[in-house]
């Protein structure tokens, strides 16, 4: 029985020790993994955007320009109210204005279509227009006079679906040119702007009524009333997370609204901001137009925002889009197109347009570097880049430190 006895203490203090040189490891290894987790998050993470810069191209008609969007030709392509023209610009900053045939049209949206073409609203003379990428510009005349359509958004079904903003309608037209309106039930509503959702939806703000709503394809609406009340919702657009994201005007707020009508909103740093466009870039974050204050600000899916000054003052920055490397955006009061570059870019990502259309793949000399790998496996080891990466590095330390000191705890 002795024997035993000390063969069983023998034992124990082995499976002691053990426990011990366990638990070392583990809080070593947590340790390392919150060390870099530090070190990511104040050495590189702030460096990400440091070469951010903006520049401005000058429009050669007086434009007044409204919407912009990337084409399927990898242009920028954009509506000129003023003087009745469609723009395109170059990422190298050249600009051609192509005219359009009906005088004082005042177009306003403007998307890439299936078709290969561009297609644009014309607020003063009731038509639906579409441009070839070489120029050739063809107009529809819609059913119902006096409508005013407005925003334009190339939907999951194959149609493009616009706004007719003087009779409270949602219209779809085919590529040939057959157009159907569907009424939207809320009482007197302002609706102003659209974009495709991840759901196969359309999408679409309500200043008026303090809502955000969805249509099908079969034209089945619904709405979501919005938590803060006077918000002028404006521009819209289709986010990397799956959630559509929103500008409140009036009560300086990001709003982000998830498929099922769940409403979360972020305040901007500054009062009098004004957010008016908003698109999905290729870094995996939300940029936006900031009318007032003359900036263009950055919001993360956890909802840090950022802001650039734009060179020009009161620029009036207005639409804004996203290419497969950059943001571009219009400046109506200074008449010029602005371009940001320097961003982080996702591997594999291109972005959306204003519209919620994605842009080609693209690779960059952007590309965020990759954290360290803790050995923990995640963000590092899958090989993500950008904010997900960051974000997904970020949880997978945070996990492995947690899972380490449980363990630690456990051992105890």
């Amino acid at each position: 029985m002795l024997v035993i006895g000390m063969m069983y203490n023998k034992k124990s203090i082995r499976i002691e020790v053990a426990k011990i040189n366990i638990s070392k490891k583990i809080i070593r290894r947590s340790s390392l993994a919150m060390t870099a987790f530090l070190f990511y998050f104040f050495t590189i993470a702030p460096s990400i955007y440091a070469a951010i810069s903006i520049t401005e191209y000058d429009v050669p008609s007086p434009a007044n320009s409204e919407d912009i969007t990337l084409g399927p030709d990898s242009n920028i392509w954009f509506t000129e109210s003023s003087s009745n023209k469609v723009g395109k610009i170059t990422a190298a900053g050249v600009v051609t204005e192509y005219d359009i045939p009906t005088p004082n049209s005042f177009p306003w949206g403007i998307t890439a279509g299936p078709d290969g073409n561009l297609w644009f609203t014309e607020c003063d003379t009731d038509k639906i227009g579409k441009i070839t990428t070489t120029g050739v510009v063809t107009e529809y005349d819609l059913p119902t006079t006096g409508n005013c359509p407005l925003d334009i958004v190339s939907g999951a079904d194959g149609n493009l679906w616009f706004i007719e903003s003087y009779t409270d309608k949602i219209a779809k037209i085919t590529t040939t040119g057959t157009v159907t309106e569907y009424s939207v039930p809320a009482a007197d509503p302002d609706l102003w702007d659209l974009a495709s959702g991840l759901d196969g939806n359309i999408w679409f703000t309500d200043g008026a009524t303090n809502k955000i709503g969805k249509i099908t394809t079969t034209g089945v609406v619904t709405e979501y009333s919005l938590p803060s009340a006077g918000s002028r919702s404006n521009y819209i657009t289709a986010g990397p997370d799956g959630n559509l994201w929103f500008t409140e005007c009036d009560t300086d707020k990001i709003g982000k609204i998830t498929t099922t009508g769940v409403v979360t909103e972020y305040n901007l740093p500054n009062s009098g901001a004004c957010p008016l466009g908003i698109t999905a870039g290729p870094d995996g974050n939300l940029w936006f137009t900031e009318f007032n204050t003359n900036k263009i600000g950055m919001i993360t899916l956890a909802g840090n925002i950022t802001e650039h000054d734009i060179p020009s003052p009161d620029s009036g920055p207005y639409v804004i889009t996203a290419s497969p490397d950059s943001i571009w955006f219009t400046e109506m009061n200074a008449n010029k197109i602005g371009h940001l570059t320097g961003l982080p870019i996702l591997s594999g990502n291109s972005g959306t347009d204003e519209d919620g259309n994605s842009g080609a793949a693209s690779s960059s000399s952007g590309t965020l570097p990759a954290p360290p790998d803790t050995g923990f496996g995640g963000a590092a080891a899958h090989g993500f880049n950008g904010t997900i990466l960051a974000h997904s590095f970020i949880s997978t330390l945070l996990v492995s430190a947690g899972l380490g000191l449980r363990r630690y705890a456990k051992l105890k």
